[in-house]
Formats: C-alpha cells, sequence, structure tokens
C-alpha cells in the first residue's frame, strides 16, 4: 500500500522546521528518500506476487525486481540505522 504523499511532505516540512536539530534533521531527510526510493519495488513487487503474475511470465519480472531490491533495501538499511541513532541521542538530550 503506497503511504499517502502528503505524510512524505509533513516529514520533510517538519525536519525543515525549528528547532533544527541538524544531524537528526538530515538523518531523517535520508531515511525518507531511501524509503521512497524501496516503496515503490516493494509494492510493484507485492502485486506482482499477490497477483501470481509470475506463474504467466516465468518470473522474468520477478528477476528483474529481485535485482533492483539489494541495493536499495542496503540504502534505506543504513538510512535507518542513522536515523535511529541521531534519534537516540536527541532523545537523551
Amino acid at each position: 500500500v503506497p503511504v499517502v504523499p502528503h505524510l512524505i511532505v509533513d516529514v520533510r516540512t517538519a525536519a525543515a522546521a525549528p528547532p533544527s536539530s541538524p544531524p537528526l534533521d538530515q538523518a531523517v531527510l535520508r531515511l525518507v528518500d531511501a524509503f521512497v526510493a524501496v516503496e515503490p519495488v516493494l509494492n510493484e513487487a507485492n502485486t506482482y506476487y499477490e497477483t501470481e503474475a509470475y506463474r504467466r511470465d516465468g518470473m522474468a519480472l520477478g528477476q528483474k525486481l529481485h535485482a533492483r531490491m539489494p541495493p536499495l533495501m542496503d540504502t534505506f538499511t543504513v538510512a535507518h540505522e542513522t536515523m535511529a541513532t541521531e534519534l537516540r541521542r536527541y532523545v537523551r538530550e
């Protein structure tokens, strides 16, 4: 299920609003960017498997989707870990 676009806008707006916390703000923006990049691929794969389209195309699209996923997920995972680290620092303060 695609994320409602206004939620992405809301997160970006909040990251740009005071009070400023540059490391956390930048980490959140990197996480949002990584999510925006990976979400459509995951949604496409979900639809592909739910509709059993892989049976009709002999897994051709599945192979293409699976080739695209690892770098996108790696970027998302790193962005998430970085944001979580920054958030923990912010919460402690």
